[in-house]
């Protein structure tokens, strides 16, 4: 079989989702399945390379990180060039894992059937959050709010313009993605979570959905060493900082903590000194820093207020052997519900998130460690890259097969 990824960004760029695409990339590869990747031309970068032997085709698409959704749209044009007319008549396959949504009506005009994977819920909430920023809860997607999105915009220290701009594109276009992603011949979504998420407002695309775990990356497991603990999610409002600043403060005893604040924007704020604990900012790590930053921290913190379909950081925590705090909403009780160096909350409750800080702190090192083991087998055990890849090939067989 011959698939055509169709990605503006591919790893080492963009985050879980480009990670997952190219861990596919590779395992397909691997299995006599011929991949050819598109992608965004960065600087420094050349126009064609291999990796793992899969081709690495790269192209000026983006203009910048900003707004990369709404410049895809934009990009139909390209799909029209001589390049892209042999690209589309060598695939069997054409595989969308972001937002290139504007390639699928010509992909379908070549008579090739389309397979996109959805990571977020762009298909449900143009912004992804799923929370309504401006209300301080969870959205109950019956509409797309200007407020929620401008507040959103402001809450990310964006300026007035790009907040304005953003309120307008993605409460306009941003709405009528989910028409171009309907025209798909397959969809694919990362946790159960999600799919129903989309199939409870959009029940005649159940059919065409079919649930895959991403693949998991193989990530070095090394013994807890250190008692501090991480958070990964910067400032983005919906990740929920704030609700881990206010959990801080509610802190019982003698427990102090020491919290390693990751991806925020420079200039990154100064340390924190609280009652109970002291906050270290970092911009965004290297995987180098990340993995030196690992050996300090017993827990990591996932606070969210949104529902993140798959969190890989969540996966990356566990499969490293360290504990996780994690609010109990999307994919990650679905995903971790049954580690038991998973310790869950209510998104949003400090005093619960207190509490859970609390148990993890007062757990021995002894005991830490052998929850961190035991899940990290049980985890490897549910989420094998054989049954995904499996899937993933059936799953492209099925809607090419219906094509013919």
């Amino acid at each position: 079989m011959n698939i055509l990824f169709l990605s503006e960004l591919f790893f080492p760029h963009g985050g879980g989702a480009e990670l997952a695409t190219y861990e596919y990339a590779k395992l397909l590869n691997k299995n006599g399945v011929n991949v050819i990747v598109v992608t965004n031309r960065f600087s420094a970068e050349s126009n064609f390379s291999e990796n793992h032997g899969v081709a690495i085709y790269r192209l000026p698409l983006l203009k910048g990180n900003s707004a990369v959704k709404f410049q895809m749209l934009l990009k139909f044009d390209v799909a029209f060039s001589g390049f892209f007319r042999k690209l589309f008549k060598w695939a069997d396959l054409v595989y969308i894992p972001r937002y290139w949504f504007s390639a699928i009506p010509i992909a379908k005009a070549y008579g090739k059937p389309v397979l996109v994977h959805l990571h977020d819920h762009v298909f449900v909430c143009p912004v992804s959050g799923t929370y309504n920023v401006s209300k301080g809860e969870i959205c109950q997607l019956r509409h797309c709010s200007q407020k929620c999105i401008y507040t959103y915009e402001q809450n990310m220290g964006h300026s007035l313009k790009s907040a304005l701009a953003s309120t307008l594109l993605n409460s306009t276009l941003g709405t009528q993605l989910r028409r171009l992603i309907a025209l798909s011949d397959g969809i694919i979504c990362v946790s159960n979570s999600q799919k129903n998420t989309i199939a409870s407002k959009f029940p005649s695309l159940r059919e065409k959905i079919s649930v895959i775990y991403n693949p998991m990356p193989e990530f070095d497991f090394t013994k807890i060493q250190g008692d501090d603990y991480g958070f990964l999610g910067g400032s983005n409002p919906i990740k929920g900082f704030e609700s881990l600043r206010c959990a801080f403060a509610q802190i019982k005893g003698d427990i102090y903590v020491k919290l390693h604040a990751t991806n925020f924007a420079s200039p990154v704020p100064k340390s924190e000194l609280m009652r109970h604990a002291k906050i270290v900012y970092y911009e965004k790590l290297t995987s180098a820093p990340l993995n030196e930053l690992y050996t300090k921290v017993r827990a990591v913190i996932m606070p969210s207020l949104c529902s993140e379909p798959f969190p890989y950081v969540l996966c990356e925590t566990i499969l490293k052997g360290r504990l996780v705090i994690t609010s109990n909403v999307g994919g990650a009780p679905e995903i971790a519900g049954s580690c038991k160096s998973a310790f869950f909350f209510k998104p949003g409750n400090c005093r619960e998130l207190a509490e859970k800080i609390e148990c993890v702190s007062s757990l021995s090192r002894e005991i830490a460690n052998d929850l961190a083991a035991q899940s990290r087998k049980s985890f490897l055990e549910k989420f094998d890259n054989d049954v995904t890849l499996n899937n993933f090939i059936a799953f492209c067989n099925k809607i090419v097969k219906a094509k013919t």
